[in-house]
Parts: C-alpha cells; sequence; structure tokens
C-alpha cells in the first residue's frame, strides 16, 4: 500500500469542509449551454414569465443567455441578466435595464461587483470588483438577487 503524504490529507480535508473547490464541481468550465443547464439544475421559476432563453446569431459573436431575474413594480417591467459568450467563454454580464427603479438590488450588487449604466444601450454591466467575468458571477448575482428583489423570478431548489 502507498504512504499518503499529509498535503493528500490536507487536501481531502480541505475540500470535504468546504474550503477548496473540486474540479469537478466548478462551474467554470462550462460554456453558455451548460450554464443555461446549471441554471435550471438548481433555480425553479416563481413568476409566470418564461424560466430563460438562448439566444444565438451567426458565428459565436452574439450568443446570449438571459434569465428573467426579478420584476420591479417601480418601472412595471421584468429584469433580465443577460450572459454574453464568445467561443464558449462568458465575456459581460449585464441586465437589460439601468438604475432607476431597481435602485435596491443595484445597491446590494454594489457591495460585491462593480455596476455600470451604459446610457447608450440603456444596460447596466456588472463585473467583480477585479473587473472579470465568470460564471461564478453570474450565479452569485442570480443568488444576491433572488434573495434580496421584492418580487424575484426565481427561488433555489431544496436538495
Amino acid at each position: 500500500m502507498k504512504k499518503i503524504s499529509e498535503s493528500v490529507w490536507s487536501d481531502m480535508e480541505d475540500r470535504s469542509i468546504g474550503d477548496a473547490e473540486r474540479k469537478e464541481d466548478s462551474i467554470e468550465d462550462l460554456d453558455r449551454d451548460g450554464l443555461y443547464d446549471y441554471v435550471r439544475d438548481n433555480y425553479k421559476r416563481v413568476a409566470e414569465y418564461d424560466f430563460s432563453s438562448i439566444s444565438e446569431k451567426t458565428g459565436t459573436e452574439n450568443k446570449c443567455l438571459l434569465i428573467p431575474l426579478f420584476h420591479s413594480k417601480t418601472i412595471n417591467a421584468t429584469i433580465r441578466l443577460i450572459a454574453k459568450f464568445k467561443d464558449g467563454n462568458i465575456v459581460k454580464i449585464a441586465m437589460d435595464t439601468t438604475e432607476k427603479g431597481i435602485e435596491e438590488v443595484i445597491d446590494v450588487l454594489k457591495k460585491d461587483f462593480d455596476v455600470n449604466t451604459d446610457p447608450d444601450f440603456g444596460t447596466i454591466t456588472i463585473t467583480k470588483k477585479n473587473g472579470t467575468v465568470t460564471n461564478r458571477a453570474f450565479m452569485d448575482i442570480i443568488e444576491l438577487v433572488t434573495q434580496n428583489a421584492e418580487d424575484p423570478n426565481l427561488k433555489k431548489k431544496e436538495n
């Protein structure tokens, strides 16, 4: 029987208590369709709006995942979270609205993310504080908004 080193036991312990993520549990390698499936597997729809949609134009330039995230009574609109993909990787996270009328959600997001309004397109772009966008950031945004929005469209499934 081979001798198991202390570092292997330490790595196993870190994973078992949640301090380290196992590679097979990572969502960073998911493409748009994989992330779509991940959202559907972990969240259920609690509003009358369609769960999510995938849009695609020719090539890989305009592949998007759109999630109806919450309804704003102030502006009477459903706000969608948008992930834009290029070559299988997420390159932009946005909401299809401005900050007006959804200030309570924006305030929650600004604690962990940089949130900027693009006045030319009437959208909000969201990045991690270090300027990056990742699948984990996309899921963290969903989690924050569904926990804090007055009228969320999604609810995390119970295991």
